[in-house]
């Protein structure tokens, strides 16, 4: 049962990131201020013109992993009922 937590801290923490992935590539197609900074599209394995994009994903998946880490290590099981 106790290993059952991890794996929801773990996979709570990884859809959340999924979702944080998918505000910065629309923050970057929408945003007007940001719109220049996007990656731009060109043929497979092409160099990056642009690192702003990468920077940021870079940014928040440490952010998320930490994140999630620590949430694994708070997230104790219950004490046993009597």
């Amino acid at each position: 049962m106790g290993a059952w937590r991890w794996i929801y801290v773990a996979t709570a923490v990884a859809a959340f990131w999924f979702n944080f992935f998918v505000l910065i590539v629309q923050s970057f197609e929408k945003v007007k201020l940001l719109n220049p900074a996007a990656p731009m599209v060109g043929p497979p394995f092409a160099e990056p013109v642009n690192t702003h994009f990468v920077i940021a994903q870079a940014v928040g998946l440490v952010f998320f992993v930490l994140v999630g880490i620590v949430a694994a290590w708070k997230f104790r099981p219950l004490p046993p009922t009597v």
